[in-house]
């Protein structure tokens, strides 16, 4: 009995098994044939992705140098009328709106919450958008998004759709779909509505525009978002909502890291088509504020794109019966095209998009939902999946570096990213110089590497591969701290410069801003045309910031190395020129790894007058002035903010101290996007006053000696170095005299400053155990 008893335990178990391995069965199979639109998809975007580099113009890569006989491949724009910068509103003449009417679109928000993000992205638009909105055709915005075979086929598609003018039954199935999407928020709503025939309105309008013999299987098509924010990824933790978007078919649900388009609705009124759509208090401009911030979001998440369309809908729509005719022609919808790219946005528009220009509408929303992902604004020297965990979820996989026209070197591999290894920092801020650095492998040569994606300044072409090439120009003294660049990448295509700078203005660099419009500041701007490059250097991945640094000692360590590491450099005739936390990093033994030698330059070569390149927070005084010294002592005053930033922002006082403390942390603005140079400059100048008995760091440092000593007199030594007054009294001195004259001074009174400072800093290092040390996650 026992026996059988056993044996029946056995059946019992066996079935469970057996039951368990159908389930994972179906469970793959179902997963599989959920999959299967977007491998399709996937597979067809690789094949297409060369062919596309060459005709968007990233194929071949720009040659080296400056030659003048092969300038930069600039984007034609197609209608004979030129862009225009679109000018703010004079802020006397915008009303301050602070209603809040269409809180329907997200529920889940009160209308206070709503209010405070609202009130963001208008400060967002204020602080960013001036002088950054430029008016262009839809064609050719087109143009510069997907080509010339994307203008194509929206003439082709805008003729065929003429038709649709006098459709009258599907113009007001189309403006109830509008209708319903666009509710304020003290009308009910009705989701059934947004569908025509069970397919959602956008789609539905662009399938009925364009009818097929036989049903076309679309790879992409629009979405309404439910009423729910977007769920968190990584760094972005927003509560946003987006009313529709375009994305991949069969991905999993809508996410920041799968949007491709991203579209909204507003029943207001846009503001006058004159102005810059995104500076202004009035309920007009919050949709396009919205908008643009999503776009922003959206760039950062899906770091590796070149750049972001957007559809933002304005105007109500009324159903027959429900307006006086009168009321009808006022209610006209517009429809705002936005292309955010790391310069500027290029705004389009489309008028009376559900009435006289309906046809263009149809016709732009079947060729954005047939185009290329390429097309789209996704890079097309990078292979995407679009099946890696979460289906849809647009993932970097491999990087294709093309030839330049006169690289005789050997072929580029592919390069395998590893998406989920960022390595930098998100971008803070929408214009300017901005970095993605991705950890990569190259299976076919068993090596790590880093790939970094930069978009800048089109006039300063190769200028990290020029420097690595001449910090690694003796193979007998390698510097141990720099890595060396092995591929690189220069894009040709770069958007045209619309007008030249009347005057010179900041040339914002990662982290810095302008403190008020540029109206306000009576400077005309210049949007700087940038292109992409791409460097991939022989580096493992085992480097955090100097911030993660294990130990007292470790952290010590490394910044006696950064200072050796500036006066090496500058020996070398090399000056880093932004000297910041992410660019400082310490290996898994302790070791120094100074990267970003994009901004450096050879001791002499003249600096860029009026413009503030690099990382705002740890930028020298004279930087910040825009009157920079061209010495080396800038890094060295660079270096000592970066080591000053980790030692206050990781000490931890008594509870009776904190609020004190917080106050005078607050007051050094680390991390903050939003001050001006010149605050900031004022800031930094007080801080070296430490002999004044009332200076605030000087009574931050008595409070931080009863705690915490060891930290104290590091920051004491720092300052005492007096960089800034050194630095200054050194210009001074060789005013006047060649470069080849000023050098070797420089590089005397650097040696000097560099060895004392290292002394002194080798000496704390002996009681480094006794800090407070806490190893940041």
């Amino acid at each position: 009995m026992e026996w059988r008893r056993s044996a029946r335990q056995q059946e019992r178990l066996q079935k469970k098994r057996e039951e368990s391995q159908q389930r994972e069965q179906e469970e793959q199979k179902r997963a599989d044939r959920e999959s299967a639109p977007l491998r399709a998809f996937e597979e067809e975007q690789r094949k297409v992705r060369a062919v596309m580099a060459k005709k968007l113009g990233y194929d071949p890569g720009r040659p080296r140098g400056n030659n003048p006989s092969a300038p930069a491949t600039v984007v034609p724009l197609l209608p004979t009328s030129p862009p225009k910068i679109l000018p703010s509103l004079p802020v006397n003449e915008q009303p301050d709106t602070t209603t809040i009417t269409e809180t329907a679109r997200n529920p889940s928000q009160s209308t206070a919450t709503l209010k405070t993000q609202r009130d963001g992205d208008k400060d967002f638009c204020r602080l960013h958008m001036p002088g950054h909105a430029v008016a262009v055709s839809l064609e050719t915005l087109l143009n510069v998004s997907g080509g010339e075979d994307m203008v194509g086929k929206f003439a082709e598609l805008e003729t065929k759709a003429t038709g649709l003018r006098e459709d009258k039954a599907l113009k007001r199935l189309v403006e109830n779909g509008y209708a319903e999407e666009s509710v304020t928020g003290d009308e009910p709503r009705h989701p059934q509505n947004s569908k025509i025939d069970g397919t959602y309105w956008l789609a539905a309008l662009a399938s009925r525009a364009f009818p097929q013999e036989e049903p076309r299987v679309y790879h992409l098509d629009y979405q309404g978002q439910p009423t729910k924010d977007l769920p968190s990824e990584g760094d972005y933790q927003h509560k946003r909502r987006y009313d529709a978007m375009l994305l991949a078919v069969g991905s999993h649900r809508q996410t920041i890291s799968n949007c491709l388009v991203n579209i909204e609705y507003a029943s207001a009124t846009a503001p006058s088509t004159e102005f810059n759509p995104f500076v202004g208090s009035s309920s007009g401009y919050t949709k396009s504020q919205q908008t643009i911030k999503n776009s922003d979001d959206i760039l950062s998440v899906q770091s590796t794109r070149t750049h972001v369309l957007s559809l933002s809908f304005h105007g109500r729509a009324f159903l027959k019966g429900d307006a006086k005719k009168a009321d009808r022609k006022s209610s006209r919808v517009l429809l705002q095209v936005f292309m955010l790219t790391p310069e500027r946005v290029d705004v389009a528009l489309i008028e009376d998009c559900f009435g006289d220009g309906i046809n263009r509408l149809a016709a732009l929303l079947e060729t954005l939902r047939t185009a290329s992902i390429y097309q789209l604004g996704l890079c097309p020297l990078i292979d995407y999946s679009l099946t890696d965990g979460k289906l849809g979820k647009i993932t970097p996989k491999a990087l294709h570096l093309p030839p330049t026209p006169n690289n005789s070197g050997p072929s580029t591999p592919t390069i395998n990213l590893l998406a989920d290894m960022r390595l930098s920092s998100p971008r803070c801020r929408p214009f300017g110089r901005s970095t993605l650095v991705l950890a990569g492998r190259i299976e076919e040569l068993q090596t790590d590497v880093v790939a970094k994606f930069a978009h800048i300044a089109d006039t300063r072409p190769w200028r990290e591969v020029d420097m690595s090439e001449c910090l690694f120009s003796d193979p007998t003294d390698l510097p141990s701290y720099a890595v060396e660049a092995i591929y690189s990448y220069a894009s040709p295509r770069r958007l045209p410069a619309i007008r030249p700078a009347a005057t010179a203005s900041v040339d914002e660099g990662q982290g810095t801003l302008r403190s008020e419009p540029p109206q306000s500041q009576g400077k005309a701007v210049a949007i700087v045309p940038r292109h992409l490059e791409v460097v991939v250097f022989d580096s493992p991945h085992d480097a955090v910031p100097i911030a993660k640094a294990k130990s007292a000692d470790d952290f010590i360590d490394v910044l006696i190395r950064l200072f050796e590491a500036i006066l090496d450099a500058f020996i070398r005739g090399v000056m880093h020129g932004d000297v910041s936390s992410p660019n400082v990093l310490v290996t898994i033994d302790g070791k120094l790894r100074f990267i970003d030698w994009e901004v450096a330059r050879r001791f002499g070569a003249p600096a860029t007058e009026g413009t503030v390149t690099g990382t705002l927070d740890t930028m020298s005084i004279s930087r910040l002035f825009l009157n920079p010294t061209g010495l080396p002592h800038d890094d060295v005053e660079s270096a000592i903010y970066v080591a000053i930033k980790v030692l206050t922002m990781s000490f931890r006082p008594r509870a009776i101290n904190a609020q004190a403390w917080g106050t005078y942390l607050e007051g050094l603005k680390w991390n903050d996007p939003t001050i001006s140079p010149y605050d900031l400059a004022e800031k930094r100048t007080l801080m070296w006053s430490i002999a004044s008995r009332n200076n605030r760091t000087r009574l931050a440092l008595n409070m931080m000696l009863e705690e915490d000593p060891v930290r104290a007199k590091l920051i004491e030594i720092l300052l005492e170095t007096q960089v800034p007054d050194r630095s200054t009294d050194l210009a001074s001195s060789i005013q006047g005299l060649s470069e080849e004259e000023r050098y070797g001074p420089a590089k005397k009174d650097l040696g000097e400053l560099v060895r004392d400072l290292v002394q002194k800093l080798r000496e704390v290092k002996k009681d480094a155990g006794a800090m407070k040390w806490v190893v940041r996650s």
